[in-house]
């Protein structure tokens, strides 16, 4: 890069990151220790017009990877067509590319291949990330933004209720959501705890960071990032621990004709549930 990252527009941050390549895929920038023991990645826009504060975060990373210790980190654009697309947009016309025309979710890819074609830009790409990254790491955090009704920021976290409470202790987030809920394939619909996620992974954290295209989210990226660094011992950050959360939600996002339903009645005790249409 021949100028500072702090004087790159969205649109050239775009461009640069476009060329960036790990595995014969583009939109895949590898940061902090090359070859480090523990690897990680930060994924942005898997949903394409998220990038708005998905951006953000990458700019942080480039300006400070000096500080990134004992981690190698992969930045990961995940819907690169639909992200351009949202930021060369005109007017409000951005908010049309959630993914590109003609296509789908990239993530509800891994999980619903019936529901997203591999001849789709998203389905191949979702193939392709899976197969260059999937098996090499160990982390992920994947930041979104909502159209929806949210709190400030949520967190989405798949793992142990132990991986959970540790992690929300340390983000600046009001909401925890787990996915569980009705999947649908070709093999019918089954309850099954939901993973979004493009790519195999030991741990992995969504954080819904607030509405899409409103500061608050494009302020709070960072600080996120920041934190989830500290968390795994790779950044000098302050953290300030909070309690563990008390109120949880569930959520069933796949084929609109599929029903909520979850089997456990004492887990919906616990949850609250996100009514079948919500987007989140």
């Amino acid at each position: 890069m021949s100028k500072k990252v702090w004087e790159f527009t969205d649109t050239d941050l775009m461009t640069f990151l476009m060329q960036q390549e790990f595995g014969n895929v583009s939109g895949i920038l590898r940061i902090g220790t090359a070859g480090a023991a523990t690897k990680a990645a930060i994924t942005v826009a898997t949903h394409g017009k998220e990038v708005t504060s998905g951006l953000p975060a990458v700019r942080w990373l480039l300006e400070h990877q000096a500080r990134i210790k004992d981690l190698d980190l992969f930045v990961v654009i995940a819907n690169e067509r639909a992200a351009n697309l949202a930021l060369c947009a005109s007017g409000d016309e951005w908010k049309n590319f959630r993914f590109t025309p003609g296509g789908s979710d990239m993530n509800r890819c891994p999980v619903s291949p019936s529901d997203c074609s591999y001849d789709t830009y998203e389905g191949n790409r979702a193939f392709r990330l899976a197969h260059s990254l999937g098996g090499q790491l160990d982390h992920i955090l994947d930041l979104h933004s909502t159209d929806g009704p949210s709190d400030p920021a949520g967190l989405g976290i798949f793992g142990t209720d132990a991986q959970v409470d540790a992690i929300f202790s340390v983000l600046p987030v009001t909401s925890v959501y787990t996915g569980i809920g009705a999947v649908q394939g070709k093999m019918g619909t089954k309850t099954q705890p939901f993973s979004g996620f493009l790519i195999p992974r030991r741990t992995a954290i969504e954080v819904e960071l607030g509405q899409t295209g409103s500061r608050e989210a494009a302020e709070l990226a960072p600080i996120v990032v920041q934190k989830w660094l500290a968390h795994l011992g790779s950044l000098d950050f302050a953290l300030e621990s909070k309690p563990k959360p008390t109120k949880r939600a569930a959520w069933s996002i796949m084929a609109p004709s599929t029903d909520w339903r979850v089997d456990n009645e004492r887990l919906l005790e616990q949850y609250a549930q996100v009514k079948k249409g919500d987007v989140l």
